[in-house]
C-alpha cells in the first residue's frame, strides 16, 4: 500500500511503504491527521486495484486536478467526505477515477 497527502494548497506529499499519514503529519506537516483533513488536506491511499480518497470536504477543483495526475485514469476511488465532522459513510463510492471532475 502506498500513498500520498494533498494539502489545501496543492502540494503533494508522498508516503512510501512503511510510512504511515499520521507520521508524515507530524513530522513533515507538523500537524495531526485529524486537523490536516478539517483544514482542508486529503489523504490519498492507492492499493492495488482502487484507491481511498478521504477528505473533511469535497476536493477543491486545483486539489482533483492534483488526484487525477496522481492516479491513473482507469483505478477506482472511494470518496469519504465528513460533513459538521459526523464522517458519512453512505457518502462513499466506487467510480473511476475520470469521474471525480463531476464531484461537487
Amino acid at each position: 500500500m502506498s500513498g500520498c497527502l494533498i494539502t489545501k494548497t496543492g502540494k503533494i506529499i508522498e508516503c512510501k511503504a512503511g510510512q504511515t499519514h499520521n507520521t508524515v503529519c507530524w513530522d513533515v506537516l507538523n500537524t495531526l491527521l485529524s486537523d490536516f483533513l478539517k483544514s482542508g488536506g486529503i489523504r490519498v491511499k492507492v492499493y492495488i486495484d482502487e484507491a481511498a480518497i478521504e477528505g473533511f470536504d469535497f476536493p477543491t477543483p486545483k486539489q482533483r486536478y492534483k488526484i487525477n495526475t496522481i492516479l491513473r485514469i482507469n483505478d477506482i476511488f472511494k470518496l469519504i467526505t465528513s460533513f459538521r465532522g459526523q464522517w458519512d459513510v453512505k457518502t462513499s463510492f466506487n467510480r473511476p477515477i475520470r469521474r471525480i471532475k463531476n464531484v461537487s
